[in-house]
């Protein structure tokens, strides 16, 4: 079944870097990761297992930690926070509505949205285990030993939410 969806997921991808592929060659300027990777030199293979890495991520991870951002914008804590965003954005772009819609996700050039996205990834982490790491050292911890060559895995979504920092 793993390798049924894998190859289902390949066709995707494939068609996908055809019409990428199309486009440029017609002399179209895309702005995407492909060619962000292409410009990097990487090869084909590892551009695609560049963006299956982000397709497998994407569900799960800074989209998720978006939607909570925004649902905390709607709840009775955020709205007020709401329209301080909002003025804050317009400012940046001097009142023109379009081209803060346009621009506000694409730079960072209002402090408060920076800090708004930062602090929304911080608190609701995409991945609440950060990757295990293997201790090159004995550690004396808290009266204990950990041994050196011993896994760890530190609970990042712990450590963002500690209250001390």
């Amino acid at each position: 079944m793993v390798v049924a969806a894998e190859k289902v997921r390949q066709q995707h991808l494939d068609v996908l870097y055809a019409s990428l592929k199309k486009r440029i060659a017609e002399g179209e300027e895309v702005n995407c990761v492909i060619t962000g990777l292409v410009k990097d030199k990487l090869s084909e293979e590892e551009q695609h297992g560049t963006c299956k890495a982000l397709l497998q991520a994407a569900p799960d991870s800074t989209a998720s930690s978006v939607y909570v951002g925004i649902a905390w914008l709607c709840s009775p804590a955020g709205k007020s926070y709401q329209s301080q965003l909002y003025e804050a954005i317009l400012k940046a772009y001097d009142a023109d509505r379009d081209k803060a819609w346009e621009m506000a996700f694409r730079e960072e050039k209002v402090p408060l949205m920076v800090s708004f996205y930062k602090e929304t990834l911080r608190f609701w982490t995409t991945t609440p285990f950060a990757t295990p790491r293997t201790t090159v050292n004995d550690i004396k911890y808290r009266g204990t030993t950990i041994p050196k060559g011993i896994t760890m895995i530190m609970n990042a979504q712990e450590a963002n939410h500690d209250k001390s920092w």
